[in-house]
């Protein structure tokens, strides 16, 4: 079931929870009347404009369409850009991201859990 249907911003393409020096980064600034970004307000750092190429909002930066996560660890790399070579990677990026705080343990946990998804 999806309870986030369409487009959303995980913060996956930008900064400051990626930075990749590989891909190039584009700043967006949005007009004072707009609706800003949830997260990042109106001036907006991104390797990936994401839905916001096709609409032109400003909220709509950096939205991609999330992946259902049925065979998941037969579909290396991760991401949209492929920035996780592996399960691990994905999970320490979404901890860093969100402020999880996993043990090392819970991340184990994880990775075992998606790779038989």
């Amino acid at each position: 079931m999806d309870l986030a249907p369409g487009f959303m911003d995980l913060g996956l393409n930008n900064w400051p929870w990626n930075r990749r020096e590989d891909l190039p980064l584009f700043k967006a600034t949005c007009h004072a009347d707009a609706v800003p970004q949830s997260y990042l307000g109106r001036v907006i750092y991104t390797h990936d404009p994401g839905r916001a190429l096709v609409t032109g909002k400003c909220r709509d930066i950096g939205a991609s369409m999330t992946q259902q996560m049925r065979g998941l660890a037969a579909r290396a790399p991760y991401f949209m850009g492929g920035a996780a070579d592996t399960l691990r990677e994905m999970v320490d990026f979404y901890d860093r991201r969100f402020n999880i705080g996993y043990t090392e343990q819970e991340k184990q946990d994880l990775v075992n859990f998606m790779s038989v998804l």
